[in-house]
């Protein structure tokens, strides 16, 4: 068995509009035993709470962020977040996201006291998506900026190939109008995104089984295989041979890019 394991769980239709994804990580280390653990970036805000032995060790609001955060783990533990679609970021907290941009807040400080925490460690490894469903729409957010969505969806869809130009003309705005509304609405900017959407594409083909570098950085659009390494390195800290071991150690189920 894996010492990890990453699992997501696809929102229901009514949450698609602001949802991403909701997702679990489990910790399954022997005990005495600790490790630096790496979370790459997704450009989205997330909320994430700490389980053990159904009990909560906090509840976390995440801020969009561009590269790697790196958090101590030990023991047999899991974490249980809800996964925010980019555009819907500032729907949803109500403020601009750039203001808690590479940041991890304890939630109560941003949305005040609730028994949200309580009630995701109580859970299952599968429910608790209803209760992240639960408290998002008692919140009652607004629709996403639709032109938004349109760019953040070419820059997905393009595996972070896309132009700011592309996402500009997908959103039918202006590049400077893009840049703007997709500040405010997802917390960074779109070549930001794009970026962490071609290292995310990167990291899916690398867990696929994709071992040839070279092939690997033409395909997603790199200058060459450098240029790549670069890149990764940059975002994630680590050079394609280690974050194929470091891959090696989760386990991943139902995982998108």
């Amino acid at each position: 068995m894996k010492p990890f394991l990453y699992y997501e769980l696809p929102p229901p239709p009514e949450l698609a509009m602001h949802v991403m994804s909701f997702w679990g990580f489990e910790v399954r280390l022997p005990v005495g035993e600790s490790q630096v653990h790496h979370i790459w970036p997704d450009g989205c805000v997330s909320l994430s709470c700490r389980v053990a032995d159904g009990k909560p060790f906090g509840l976390g609001l995440v801020g969009p962020t561009t590269t790697a955060r790196k958090a101590d783990v030990a023991g047999t533990f899991a974490f249980r977040g809800m996964r925010l679609r980019p555009e819907a970021a500032r729907a949803v907290l109500a403020f601009a996201p750039a203001t808690i941009r590479e940041q991890m807040l304890p939630a109560f400080q941003v949305f005040g006291a609730s028994s949200l925490a309580e009630e995701v460690a109580a859970a299952d490894a599968q429910s608790f998506a209803n209760v992240y469903g639960d408290w998002l729409t008692k919140r009652g957010a607004p629709e996403p900026d639709a032109a938004i969505r349109a760019a953040v969806e070419v820059a997905i869809e393009s595996h972070g190939g896309a132009t700011v130009a592309a996402m500009a003309e997908a959103a039918g705005l202006g590049v400077r109008q893009l840049q703007r509304r997709f500040l405010d609405a997802v917390g960074i900017t779109p070549k930001e995104y794009a970026r962490i959407r071609r290292v995310r594409s990167t990291l899916a083909a690398v867990l696929r089984g994709e071992r040839s570098l070279a092939a690997l950085a033409h395909d997603l659009g790199f200058a060459d295989q450098a240029h790549m390494t670069r890149e990764l390195g940059d975002v994630t800290g680590f050079t394609p041979t280690v974050l194929e071991d470091r891959l090696d150690r989760i386990e991943h189920e139902n995982v998108r890019p």
